[in-house]
């Protein structure tokens, strides 16, 4: 279940993604805005947060617990990935209208803020320099995840 966040949660999680990379280039009044563009979700272990090939509006950091990140090929699944707190996982369909490129289930109990494209969108036309900062992140999350996979294909070759 989503919920919005209240007040208390906000200052709460705000003293903890303060010094994540993905806010770095937040002021402390662009820092609280941007909290309050996101709701709370708690995810049990096991539990698919998204499914491979599911249509992707929406992305999430991690609070809290741990989340893995994988690919179904043939008959088998290929873990690609297990992300802790302060990682963010589905920004891609923050960019595009594809279907999500791999599953991401808790393998711990989770917690995850949950930022939706509509809601990126509304921050884009009601603050634009926030909506900005937003989408420099996405853009710079994305960058360095492709630099991650060239470095990993050229140790491979």
């Amino acid at each position: 279940m989503t919920t919005l966040l209240n007040e208390k949660q906000i200052h709460k999680i705000e003293k903890i993604v303060h010094d994540w990379e993905f806010f770095q280039s937040f002021s402390e009044d662009e820092l609280e805005d941007a909290i309050h563009q996101f709701s709370l979700r708690r995810i049990a272990v096991d539990e698919v947060i998204f499914g491979e090939h599911d249509s992707g509006d929406y992305l999430f950091l991690i609070l809290e617990g741990k989340v893995e990140i994988s690919l179904h090929s043939h008959s088998n699944n290929k873990i690609i990935a297990v992300l802790e707190e302060g990682a963010i996982a589905g920004e891609m369909s923050m960019l595009d209208d594809y279907s999500r490129s791999a599953t991401a289930k808790a393998i711990e109990d989770t917690e995850i803020l949950i930022l939706t494209k509509n809601k990126l969108h509304q921050v884009l036309a009601d603050n634009p320099p926030l909506g900005v900062k937003f989408l420099a992140q996405l853009g710079r999350t994305v960058s360095l995840r492709l630099r991650s996979m060239v470095g990993n294909l050229a140790e491979i070759s």
